[in-house]
């Protein structure tokens, strides 16, 4: 493997953004460059920074012939990452280009690319690790997205009227459509699956004539009047309501209305 030289701007450079750092695994590469570059044995450093000699070697691979602001992006896997379609190796191949909307606007980056030459399959695992969806959202973004298609009446108010007001997302009706149906799909396989959300908790349920515990689920839709911009009629909304209650057996809902009242 050819040898690492670097110019006094180069090592300034680097010693700058080694000092300046706060993630753990830049300073760690910014530190492999300068210890060999200083002399030291691959094995040296490899053994300091309790890595393999095949991921350093990597890391001088990637600053050689990427250049040190690759080798600084977080966004970059390695050399090849696992295909999920064969479990073979997928090559780097180069950095693509996305721009993902936020709550603050598009954002402009690279990511690795990685390419199965069996399946055929690209992969962009800086995507998933980000949580941007199908859709170029951010997370932030998409759950606004959800909120709005879900308590909007409907997805184009959500699209045209409340999401550019609220939170200056224009997309369009169909995206916020199949945002809020992708998220749906997403949360209702663990439910499928029989988990549950959020903590287990066990209810002090009252007892039935047999003595078991019960409960019981109800759900109607109720309307609520509607009135238009100008005070002019407006069709009604029909909201769904439902609950999980536990009633009062017979004989305490006797003794409930035995007690004085105040």
């Amino acid at each position: 493997m050819k040898p690492i030289v670097l110019t006094d701007e180069q090592r300034k450079e680097i010693e700058r953004r080694r000092k300046e750092t706060l993630d753990r695994r830049i300073y760690q590469r910014l530190t492999a460059v300068l210890a060999v570059a200083s002399g030291k044995s691959r094995e040296e450093v490899a053994e300091l920074l309790g890595v393999s000699l095949s991921q350093l070697g990597e890391r001088l691979r990637v600053f050689r012939n990427e250049g040190l602001d690759a080798l600084c992006a977080l966004r970059y896997e390695g050399a090849s990452v696992t295909c999920p379609g064969c479990q073979g190796a997928a090559p780097f191949h180069d950095y693509r280009p996305i721009s993902p909307m936020s709550l603050v606007g598009p954002i402009r980056l690279k990511r690795a690319y990685y390419c199965c030459s069996r399946c055929r399959l690209g992969l962009f695992p800086f995507d998933d690790k980000a949580g941007l969806s199908f859709h170029r959202l951010t997370p932030a973004a998409e759950r606004v997205v959800c909120l709005g298609g879900l308590l909007c009446d409907g997805f184009e108010e959500a699209a045209t009227n409340t999401l550019p007001e609220a939170a200056g997302l224009r997309l369009s009706e169909p995206t916020v459509q199949r945002t809020a149906e992708d998220a749906g799909a997403r949360l209702g396989k663990p439910l499928d699956q029989g988990c549950t959300l959020g903590e287990n908790g066990c209810f002090d349920w009252h007892k039935d004539a047999c003595g078991r515990s019960c409960a019981y689920v109800s759900i109607d839709a109720t309307g609520v009047p509607q009135q238009a911009k100008d005070g002019g009629k407006a069709e009604g909304r029909m909201p769904d309501v439902a609950m999980v209650y536990n009633p009062l057996p017979d004989k305490d809902v006797r003794q409930h209305q035995a007690r004085p009242k105040p």
